[in-house]
Protein backbone atom coordinates (compact mmCIF):
# COMPACT_ATOMS: atom_id res chain seq x y z
CA UNK A 1 0.00 0.00 0.00
CA UNK A 2 1.51 3.56 -1.22
CA UNK A 3 1.31 6.49 0.38
CA UNK A 4 -1.82 7.82 -1.69
CA UNK A 5 -3.45 4.82 -1.34
CA UNK A 6 -3.16 4.48 2.71
CA UNK A 7 -4.95 7.95 2.14
CA UNK A 8 -7.62 7.43 0.21
CA UNK A 9 -8.31 4.41 2.25
CA UNK A 10 -8.69 6.25 5.56
CA UNK A 11 -10.84 9.00 3.99
CA UNK A 12 -12.84 6.83 2.91
CA UNK A 13 -13.50 4.62 6.11
CA UNK A 14 -13.71 8.04 8.10
CA UNK A 15 -16.70 8.44 5.25
CA UNK A 16 -18.64 5.09 5.25
CA UNK A 17 -17.78 2.99 8.23
CA UNK A 18 -17.57 5.71 11.09
CA UNK A 19 -20.44 8.22 10.01
CA UNK A 20 -21.07 9.83 13.81
CA UNK A 21 -17.92 8.87 15.74
CA UNK A 22 -16.14 10.91 13.53
CA UNK A 23 -17.54 14.46 14.00
CA UNK A 24 -16.38 17.55 12.00
CA UNK A 25 -12.50 17.58 12.34
CA UNK A 26 -13.11 15.32 15.42
CA UNK A 27 -11.18 11.62 15.48
CA UNK A 28 -7.54 10.65 14.44
CA UNK A 29 -6.73 7.82 12.13
CA UNK A 30 -3.76 6.79 10.79
CA UNK A 31 -1.76 3.66 8.82
CA UNK A 32 1.34 2.23 8.47
CA UNK A 33 2.71 2.16 5.22
CA UNK A 34 4.53 -0.40 4.40
CA UNK A 35 8.37 -0.13 3.32
CA UNK A 36 11.70 -2.08 2.20
CA UNK A 37 13.25 -4.45 4.41
CA UNK A 38 10.71 -4.21 6.87
CA UNK A 39 10.75 -0.55 7.41
CA UNK A 40 7.83 1.47 7.36
CA UNK A 41 5.90 4.87 7.71
CA UNK A 42 2.78 6.64 8.98
CA UNK A 43 0.35 8.04 7.11
CA UNK A 44 -1.69 9.70 9.49
CA UNK A 45 -4.10 12.68 9.58
CA UNK A 46 -2.44 15.84 10.41
CA UNK A 47 -3.36 19.24 13.01
CA UNK A 48 -6.83 20.66 11.46
CA UNK A 49 -7.36 18.41 8.49
CA UNK A 50 -10.81 17.10 7.71
CA UNK A 51 -10.83 13.03 7.94
CA UNK A 52 -12.88 12.65 5.55
CA UNK A 53 -10.55 14.10 2.77
CA UNK A 54 -7.52 12.34 1.62
CA UNK A 55 -5.83 15.52 1.29
CA UNK A 56 -6.53 15.89 5.41
CA UNK A 57 -3.26 13.15 5.83
CA UNK A 58 0.21 13.51 5.71
CA UNK A 59 3.17 10.60 5.57
CA UNK A 60 6.01 10.54 8.80
CA UNK A 61 8.57 8.46 9.42
CA UNK A 62 8.52 5.83 12.78
CA UNK A 63 9.22 8.72 15.18
CA UNK A 64 6.50 11.26 13.50
CA UNK A 65 8.90 13.51 11.15
CA UNK A 66 7.19 14.93 8.66
CA UNK A 67 8.30 13.81 5.49
CA UNK A 68 5.34 15.39 3.27
CA UNK A 69 3.86 17.43 1.81
CA UNK A 70 6.26 20.14 3.26
CA UNK A 71 4.45 22.34 5.79
CA UNK A 72 1.89 20.15 6.81
CA UNK A 73 0.91 21.23 10.86
CA UNK A 74 1.24 18.14 12.80
CA UNK A 75 -0.98 16.84 15.47
CA UNK A 76 0.30 15.87 18.50
CA UNK A 77 -1.90 12.67 18.45
CA UNK A 78 0.76 11.90 15.68
CA UNK A 79 3.42 10.67 18.52
CA UNK A 80 0.44 8.04 20.09
CA UNK A 81 0.01 6.88 16.39
CA UNK A 82 3.87 6.19 16.02
CA UNK A 83 4.40 5.21 19.12
CA UNK A 84 1.79 1.82 18.83
CA UNK A 85 3.43 1.05 15.10
CA UNK A 86 7.43 1.21 17.16
CA UNK A 87 5.59 -1.02 19.74
CA UNK A 88 3.39 -3.59 18.00
CA UNK A 89 4.63 -4.29 14.98
CA UNK A 90 1.14 -6.73 14.18
CA UNK A 91 -0.87 -3.24 13.89
CA UNK A 92 -1.48 -1.95 10.50
CA UNK A 93 -3.78 1.09 11.58
CA UNK A 94 -5.09 3.12 14.64
CA UNK A 95 -8.13 4.99 14.78
CA UNK A 96 -9.17 7.50 17.43
CA UNK A 97 -13.41 7.19 17.11
CA UNK A 98 -15.74 9.81 19.63
CA UNK A 99 -18.01 7.49 21.07
CA UNK A 100 -20.74 8.99 23.42
CA UNK A 101 -21.72 5.91 24.95
CA UNK A 102 -18.81 4.33 26.18
CA UNK A 103 -17.15 8.12 26.93
CA UNK A 104 -20.55 8.70 29.05
CA UNK A 105 -19.57 4.84 30.71
CA UNK A 106 -15.92 5.37 31.07
CA UNK A 107 -16.41 8.80 33.14
CA UNK A 108 -19.02 7.83 35.41
CA UNK A 109 -18.44 4.22 36.23
CA UNK A 110 -14.81 3.43 35.07
CA UNK A 111 -15.64 0.75 32.31
CA UNK A 112 -17.68 -0.60 29.92
CA UNK A 113 -19.26 -3.77 31.24
CA UNK A 114 -18.97 -6.97 29.62
CA UNK A 115 -21.60 -8.39 27.57
CA UNK A 116 -21.26 -12.13 25.54
CA UNK A 117 -20.94 -10.40 22.23
CA UNK A 118 -18.53 -7.63 23.41
CA UNK A 119 -16.23 -10.10 25.07
CA UNK A 120 -16.20 -12.17 22.14
CA UNK A 121 -15.64 -9.74 19.63
CA UNK A 122 -13.07 -7.60 21.41
CA UNK A 123 -11.80 -10.67 23.57
CA UNK A 124 -12.76 -8.58 27.01
CA UNK A 125 -13.35 -5.09 27.99
CA UNK A 126 -11.67 -2.54 26.56
CA UNK A 127 -8.87 -1.03 28.63
CA UNK A 128 -9.84 2.32 30.57
CA UNK A 129 -6.87 5.05 31.29
CA UNK A 130 -7.02 6.49 34.70
CA UNK A 131 -8.74 9.76 34.99
CA UNK A 132 -5.89 10.56 37.49
CA UNK A 133 -3.16 9.93 34.48
CA UNK A 134 -5.14 12.56 32.61
CA UNK A 135 -5.64 15.50 35.02
CA UNK A 136 -3.07 17.64 32.98
CA UNK A 137 -1.64 21.17 33.09
CA UNK A 138 -1.44 21.09 29.04
CA UNK A 139 -2.34 19.86 25.95
CA UNK A 140 1.46 18.24 25.37
CA UNK A 141 1.83 16.39 28.55
CA UNK A 142 -1.91 15.17 27.75
CA UNK A 143 -0.58 13.66 24.87
CA UNK A 144 2.97 12.84 26.53
CA UNK A 145 0.54 10.18 28.67
CA UNK A 146 -0.91 9.18 25.62
CA UNK A 147 1.95 8.41 24.15
CA UNK A 148 2.92 6.23 26.92
CA UNK A 149 -0.52 4.23 28.32
CA UNK A 150 -2.05 3.79 24.85
CA UNK A 151 0.46 1.46 23.56
CA UNK A 152 1.36 -0.15 26.99
CA UNK A 153 -2.49 -1.13 27.50
CA UNK A 154 -2.48 -2.71 24.33
CA UNK A 155 0.91 -4.31 24.33
CA UNK A 156 -1.09 -5.88 27.37
CA UNK A 157 -3.55 -7.65 25.05
CA UNK A 158 -5.96 -4.90 25.03
CA UNK A 159 -7.35 -4.52 21.68
CA UNK A 160 -9.58 -1.13 22.20
CA UNK A 161 -8.09 1.62 24.86
CA UNK A 162 -11.10 4.17 26.13
CA UNK A 163 -9.51 7.81 26.88
CA UNK A 164 -11.44 9.22 29.28
CA UNK A 165 -12.80 12.81 27.86
CA UNK A 166 -11.19 11.95 24.89
CA UNK A 167 -11.97 9.08 23.04
CA UNK A 168 -11.38 5.75 21.91
CA UNK A 169 -8.34 4.12 20.43
CA UNK A 170 -8.83 0.97 18.09
CA UNK A 171 -6.40 -1.06 16.27
CA UNK A 172 -6.33 -3.81 14.18
CA UNK A 173 -4.28 -5.71 11.13
CA UNK A 174 -5.93 -2.73 8.79
CA UNK A 175 -7.74 -0.30 8.33
CA UNK A 176 -11.25 -2.08 7.96
CA UNK A 177 -10.39 -4.25 10.85
CA UNK A 178 -10.04 -1.18 13.27
CA UNK A 179 -12.55 0.81 11.65
CA UNK A 180 -15.04 -2.06 12.53
CA UNK A 181 -13.44 -2.55 16.00
CA UNK A 182 -13.96 1.05 16.94
CA UNK A 183 -18.15 0.68 15.09
CA UNK A 184 -18.42 -2.38 17.99
CA UNK A 185 -16.86 -0.64 21.18
CA UNK A 186 -19.93 2.02 20.56
CA UNK A 187 -22.39 -0.31 19.59
CA UNK A 188 -21.63 -2.44 22.79
CA UNK A 189 -21.03 0.34 25.24
CA UNK A 190 -24.81 1.81 23.87
CA UNK A 191 -26.18 -1.70 25.28
CA UNK A 192 -24.03 -1.39 28.56
CA UNK A 193 -25.27 2.03 29.04
CA UNK A 194 -28.86 1.18 28.74
CA UNK A 195 -28.32 -2.06 30.74
CA UNK A 196 -26.56 -0.34 33.84
CA UNK A 197 -29.41 3.16 33.04
CA UNK A 198 -32.17 0.54 33.69
CA UNK A 199 -30.97 -1.50 36.36
CA UNK A 200 -30.63 1.58 38.20
CA UNK A 201 -34.06 2.72 37.59
CA UNK A 202 -35.20 -0.76 38.92
CA UNK A 203 -32.94 0.00 41.79
CA UNK A 204 -31.31 -3.65 40.70
CA UNK A 205 -27.73 -4.49 40.23
CA UNK A 206 -26.66 -4.22 36.44
CA UNK A 207 -26.36 -8.25 34.73
CA UNK A 208 -22.96 -9.74 34.70
CA UNK A 209 -21.23 -12.56 32.63
CA UNK A 210 -22.15 -15.92 34.24
CA UNK A 211 -18.52 -17.35 35.29
CA UNK A 212 -18.92 -20.38 32.86
CA UNK A 213 -19.20 -18.01 29.82
CA UNK A 214 -15.63 -16.49 31.06
CA UNK A 215 -14.30 -19.72 31.53
CA UNK A 216 -15.40 -20.92 27.96
CA UNK A 217 -13.82 -17.36 26.40
CA UNK A 218 -10.42 -18.04 28.00
CA UNK A 219 -9.88 -21.49 26.62
CA UNK A 220 -11.47 -20.18 23.32
CA UNK A 221 -9.56 -19.17 20.33
CA UNK A 222 -11.54 -16.28 18.82
CA UNK A 223 -10.69 -14.73 14.82
CA UNK A 224 -8.88 -12.08 16.75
Amino acid sequence: MTYAEACELLAKCARERLSGLIRGWSGSLSARVPGEDGAHTVAVKRSGGDPLTSDAYCLVDPDGGLLEPAGARQSLMTRVHCSIYRRLPRVGSAIVVRGPYADALCTTIGHIPTSLEMAWALDGEPAVLPIDHLRCSNIGEFASHMERLVPEALAAGATTVCVPWYGTWTVGRDVEEAATCGQAVEDFAKGAFLRVTLAKALAQEPPTLPAWFCDVLSATERPR
